[in-house]
């Protein structure tokens, strides 16, 4: 997740998940593992506070049909005061809690 200004200064949050894809032999056991990153959608972001980002997260992955609980096994933030704000109740507090993926 990340946000840029477009043209017309309207924040617009990009959403892209990075995942793994592993091959198995005929026997079951692991013979490859290829990770693949793929966008998913833009937003328009009117405020860019946590609870809105944790919002647009959780009603993208819900219309995609993507259970966080059993396929989200770790999340990745930069340094930013509302992504990665543990004790301010930043992106990374809320969806920690939301998924209890602690």
């Amino acid at each position: 997740m990340d946000s840029t200004q477009d043209i017309s200064k309207v924040n617009q949050l990009s959403i892209a998940v990075r995942y793994a894809v592993r091959t198995r032999s005929g026997n079951g056991l692991s013979i490859d593992l290829e990770v693949k990153k793929v966008f998913l959608r833009f937003y328009a972001a009117n405020k860019q506070d946590a609870t809105e980002l944790v919002n647009h997260v959780t009603a993208l992955f819900f219309d995609k049909n993507i259970d966080l609980k059993k396929k989200c096994v770790g999340q990745g933030y930069d340094g930013d005061r509302v992504m990665s704000g543990l004790q301010n109740n930043g992106v990374q507090k809320q969806r920690l809690r939301l998924f209890s993926l602690k």
